[in-house]
């Protein structure tokens, strides 16, 4: 095994690849909207970590090499999670992005990931890609219903912004509220409506 370094994401921010609208805290980039996260490569080996301070209970998924993708509970806090284990040494990619929708985080700054943790570098993000598209839209841009058509839980992944962004090798944004429309809302939204949240980072 080689050395362990743990990055502060701001440091390397030009080597991360960030999807969906993020800033910069004082500690972290931001993580909010469904979909939302960061990409990132390495050359490590073993075990891989990311901090992260969560305002409120969510789900992220993990890819890494483009496959072995699987879903994780993060717990309000600042905590850190194994994202990868038993590596072999190499070229490897991640991807951390969020899989449930912005309405369930009822704070601001919900998610902030702070630090990358791994035995081995961070090497630069792969060439620019050359399409960007952005999603909006509500419940069905979330991913409501993708996992069954009886449950109700949003999976970001498995929406149709995320699959045709991934099948175009686009880079993406999905601007997405569940019960949102352009001039109105169901009833829990008060008035609000996507004119009203679309130009913000964090709504």
């Amino acid at each position: 095994m080689g050395k362990t370094n743990k990055y502060n994401v701001l440091e390397v921010k030009e080597y991360l690849n960030i999807f969906g609208r993020s800033f910069d805290s004082l500690d972290g980039v931001s993580a909010d909207w469904s979909g939302a996260g960061i990409e990132f490569r390495a050359v490590c080996e073993g075990e891989v970590r990311i901090e992260l301070t969560a305002r409120t209970a969510c789900r992220f998924f993990i890819v890494v090499d483009g496959e072995n993708r699987r879903e994780i509970s993060l717990a309000k806090g600042r905590k850190g999670y194994v994202i990868a284990s038993e590596l072999e040494k190499g070229n490897h990619t991640f991807r951390f992005i969020k899989s449930s929708m912005v309405e369930e985080e009822s704070e601001p700054l919900a998610v902030t990931i702070n630090a990358i943790e791994l035995c081995g570098e961070i090497v630069p993000k792969s060439p620019k890609r050359h399409r960007f598209i952005e999603f909006v839209g509500d419940s069905i841009t979330c991913g409501v219903g993708t996992s069954s058509p009886t449950v109700f839980a949003p999976h970001a992944e498995l929406s149709y912004g995320y699959l045709v962004a991934n099948k175009l090798d686009a880079d993406y944004s999905l601007v997405s509220i569940s019960g949102i429309g352009l001039s109105r809302s169901v009833d829990r939204h008060k008035g609000l409506n996507m004119r009203h949240a679309y130009s913000y980072t964090n709504y």
